[in-house]
């Protein structure tokens, strides 16, 4: 109940950038830090990350008017840590884009199909262990599509290789960027 009121006092005197970037980054990062050093327990990091996904989804599942175009999110195949990418997510919700958020581990394939058939104009990929960057060596995405990497794992070097856009954590920056490249 405190992490869920804690969530609440953050959402109503926040906006929701500011909620995201000041507040619940800073709060992963460090239970990520505490379950590293131990002391938090895993039981007590997933309490935390559920209950900031369980938000996550409720303010991605929003319906906003859809005029930005499609944005397909995914994380890349064995990545299991995807709580970035879903603030970005809904801060793209909130910026007028339609989110096909698909999720954790996702296979490449299915989600540059989904972008395919959806017609997106941005699909955003994140990777936060480095081993699981080998499964960007054969993306393959079409050249109207903007590609955006992110996740502690991405860098600069690693999106130019791809033809892609580097996020650097900066969720308004990104937002901005894809707002600009999707003109």
């Amino acid at each position: 109940d405190a992490i869920g009121a804690l969530l609440d006092q953050t959402f109503t005197l926040l906006s929701l950038e500011q909620a995201l970037s000041r507040v619940l980054a800073p709060v992963l990062e460090l239970v990520g830090k505490g379950w590293a050093s131990h002391e938090l327990s895993v039981a007590q990091e997933h309490l935390i990350s559920g209950s900031v996904r369980a938000r996550l989804d409720s303010l991605l599942a929003d319906a906003r008017g859809d005029i930005r175009g499609v944005a397909v999110l995914a994380c890349v195949p064995g990545e299991r840590h995807e709580l970035g990418l879903l603030m970005l997510g809904t801060l793209l919700r909130a910026d007028g884009w339609q989110v096909a958020y698909v999720g954790a581990d996702s296979p490449l394939g299915d989600a540059l199909d989904l972008a395919e058939r959806l017609d997106a104009a941005a699909v955003c990929l994140s990777a936060t262990m480095r081993e699981h960057l080998s499964a960007l060596k054969s993306l393959d995405l079409p050249p109207e599509v903007t590609l955006t990497l992110g996740g502690a794992a991405a860098s600069p070097t690693a999106a130019r290789r791809l033809r892609g856009q580097y996020a650097d954590g900066n969720l308004r920056r990104a937002v901005r960027e894809l707002r600009r490249a999707a003109r």
